[in-house]
């Protein structure tokens, strides 16, 4: 079945990508998604506005409403009759990080049993959540679900078994949207190298994969052996859907398609 993008004046158009990114978009880092479809200039000059809502229906006939990507970037004209459009998240990344740090303050009062006034305050909670979380026998779903909580990696001379989150930006790709466990001993006084974005990271941290559509995470490429998606372990991947693994693996739907059933948007 073609996959098609459909507008609410009715308009319905066929596509052959729509990937989810990140860019700058009206002066602000922002989500993106990308979108490859069947039609004129002009119409999707018409259809790719700020404020746009649409529907995008995959090979399968299932349907997703996209509401919250409504911010219009740019359109090129791919010159074989397609277009490719840009939309921007309405939410900018610095609004991301508020709602975060807004649910981050929420769970700390909730555990401190009191509003939190001062800095020093909310520090000295914030280290206590964290130490919490580490501490705890939670599955994967936990830290996943949890991951708010999750202390934020740090140079330093970690342990096997520590646990941390990463997060997208400073260069780092939604793919470090990521909750992660220390596989083996390294000090970053040793070896400057194992940060975020770099090859030796991979080595030495494994990520935490969900088990359900819900605790999803982006696909993590590259991963060595030690870190293989297993069957019934869940991913989001770079084309904006989810996918569920069928057979152990470290590679992508593309290039490795039996491995992998699509699931949802």
């Amino acid at each position: 079945m073609q996959t098609t993008i459909k507008f609410p004046d009715g308009k319905s158009y066929n596509t052959s990508e729509a990937i989810i990114g990140r860019g700058t978009l009206k002066g602000h880092s922002r989500e993106t998604l990308t979108i490859k479809a069947a039609m004129s200039y002009a119409e999707a000059a018409a259809h790719f506005v700020d404020g746009a809502v649409f529907t995008l229906t995959d090979e399968f006939g299932d349907s997703y409403d996209w509401r919250d990507h409504g911010v219009a970037g740019a359109i090129t004209d791919n010159r074989d009759g397609t277009v490719t459009a840009v939309m921007g998240k309405n939410n900018t990344a610095e609004q991301d990080a508020l709602d975060e740090a807004t649910k981050a303050r929420e769970a700390a009062e909730t555990l401190a049993g009191q509003p939190i006034s001062t800095q020093d305050e909310a520090e000295a909670v914030r280290t206590q959540i964290e130490s919490m979380y580490a501490a705890a026998d939670m599955d994967a779903e936990g830290r996943i679900s949890n991951r708010n909580l999750a202390p934020l990696w740090k140079p330093g001379n970690h342990k096997t078994g520590e646990v941390f989150r990463t997060n997208a930006g400073d260069g780092l790709g939604p793919e470090w949207e990521q909750v992660w466990r220390v596989y083996q001993d390294y000090d970053n006084a040793v070896y400057p190298d194992i940060v975020p974005g770099e090859s030796a990271w991979l080595t030495f941290n494994i990520p935490y994969h969900g088990t359900t559509p819900e605790t999803a995470l982006p696909f993590v490429p590259g991963q060595p052996a030690h870190a293989i998606y297993h069957v019934g372990e869940y991913m989001i991947f770079t084309d904006g859907y989810t996918y569920k693994c069928k057979q152990d693996t470290t590679y992508s739907p593309s290039e490795y398609a039996d491995a992998w059933e699509k699931v949802s948007t």
